[in-house]
């Protein structure tokens, strides 16, 4: 089990032995424990057509917030490395407010410890606007999922009315965190 910090986020991988992959994730007053099953097979096709519909793999994410998880996911990991295969990522709120960012990196902490190919590292932060763009800021959230070597958005949540000056700096200030982060996240692997 190795834990790592940085500006308020810890995060500790490996811990939970039954699973292929985890990740306790802790920023502020939430804790967040995500695990991964390997990839398994679907038990039975019945036809071709189901055959090749499953020519990669399927994630079944049981989470709070789980389409967008999905949607996330679906465009990181490398699905079609696992043909017939199923994914199970299942992250819980342990304790605190249940926010998109925590999941997305608790997610993506606990696949890149399962060993499952990847495109990018996935990373999340909410940028807020008061007066300028700030990082955790609860005013107008703006939760981005960078796919951080490509500088793919792989998930863009908006609450409230922002100007599109307003969007751009929140956007840059976000790329930056999440950047910063994966670098950390980087070591611990």
């Amino acid at each position: 089990m190795e834990e790592l910090a940085v500006e308020g986020w810890s995060f500790s991988k490996g811990i939970v032995k039954t699973a292929s992959g985890s990740c306790f994730l802790e920023c502020g007053n939430t804790q967040v424990l995500c695990t991964v099953k390997s990839p398994k097979e679907f038990e039975e096709l019945l036809s071709s057509e189901e055959y090749i519909r499953h020519s990669q793999a399927i994630l079944s994410i049981k989470s709070p917030m789980a389409q967008h998880l999905t949607t996330a996911f679906n465009s990181a990991v490398l699905l079609e490395s696992y043909p017939k295969s199923v994914i199970e990522i299942s992250i819980q709120v342990v304790r605190g407010e249940t926010k998109l960012q925590h999941l997305v990196n608790a997610a993506s902490i606990a696949l890149m410890d399962a060993g499952i190919r990847m495109k990018d590292i996935l990373i999340a932060t909410q940028v807020g606007w008061e007066e300028s763009p700030k990082v955790m800021s609860e005013s107008n959230p703006l939760v981005i999922g960078l796919l951080v070597h490509t500088e793919q958005i792989a998930l863009l949540v908006q609450e409230g009315c922002l100007s599109l000056t307003q969007t751009q700096r929140m956007l840059e200030a976000g790329f930056d965190t999440c950047k910063a982060f994966a670098n950390y996240v980087k070591e611990s692997f």
